[in-house]
């Protein structure tokens, strides 16, 4: 087998994209206790999509110690309402698609992922119905965010690793080590971005992984990008209630946000990575990503 050219010495871990996980997410102060039983009950809403569930428990130990005497742990008190993981799984039996609830957040996952045109509206659908059973409730919601992982396949000799065979020397993102550190290296950086939706502050979070990765139960030399980016409230608990779906226009409000969160990776891998991959991956097309 000939080996790989330079400029494909990295492959995405899909052939048409590199994504191995996009999630959307929403935080909640303070937590969702009184929503809880209503969002459980989604298990049964929902069930057409999410056929699996697993009910989240916690469980409450009291540890008391005094001088002189053994510590002393009472008696375990658990707690059924604590959250609900919805799971859809593929016929091969790895999992398609989740939504974790939990007391502070609820996040939508989606593993296997398509086209955004065709993933967005089907969790828009799910999200509606999550915050139908929130609306009413002393919870306000305190940050949006999206996060996306996406991998790259190392396919050459390790001897001949160069990490610009995929990433772009002049990218802001990346530390100058990437480039001199062989096959294993971490690049972490986090701003806030004024310019992702209008009149709003993103934070953004980009956090680079190189080193061996278990892609399909095989160790793999690999390069992860996870790209996060979340809007929180900054002064008033209810200033992002225009992205709540039960206000208004607020179901569009929070898809002109999601689009831009989902424009704002775009733009960030495109500086990431080097010309032949983005084209390779379509970040500069409209149609696909």
């Amino acid at each position: 087998m000939p080996s790989p050219s330079p400029e494909n010495l990295f492959r995405p871990i899909h052939d048409a994209h590199a994504i191995l996980e996009e999630m959307v997410f929403f935080e909640f102060s303070p937590p969702l206790e009184e929503a809880m039983p209503g969002l459980i009950a989604l298990k049964d809403e929902l069930k057409a999509d999410f056929p699996t569930h697993e009910v989240l428990n916690t469980i409450k130990v009291h540890f008391t110690h005094q001088d002189q005497k053994p510590p002393e742990l009472s008696s375990p008190e658990l707690n059924k309402a604590a959250g609900i993981r919805l799971i859809k799984l593929d016929v091969d039996g790895t999992i398609n698609q989740n939504i974790l609830i939990g007391q502070e957040s609820v996040a939508l996952s989606c593993l296997k992922y398509s086209v955004w045109s065709d993933i967005w509206p089907e969790q828009k659908n799910h999200i509606s119905k999550i915050f139908a059973k929130i609306v009413g409730t002393s919870s306000f919601l305190t940050g949006i965010g999206m996060r996306w992982v996406d991998q790259f396949i190392y396919d050459g000799d390790l001897s001949a690793y160069e990490a610009s065979a995929l990433l772009k020397t002049s990218s802001s993102y990346l530390h100058n080590s990437a480039f001199r550190s062989g096959s294993r290296w971490h690049c972490h950086t986090g701003w806030f971005d004024a310019g992702t939706y209008p009149g709003r502050e993103v934070l953004n979070q980009v956090n680079l992984d190189a080193g061996l990765a278990n892609v399909a139960g095989e160790m793999r030399t690999a390069v992860t990008v996870a790209h996060t980016q979340i809007l929180r409230v900054t002064q008033l608990p209810d200033e992002l209630a225009t992205f709540m779906p039960h206000k208004g226009t607020g179901l569009d409000t929070l898809s002109g946000l999601m689009d831009a969160l989902h424009d704002g990776n775009k733009r960030i891998l495109d500086d990431l990575l080097i010309d032949s991959m983005s084209e390779r991956i379509g970040l500069r097309s409209r149609q696909t990503a």
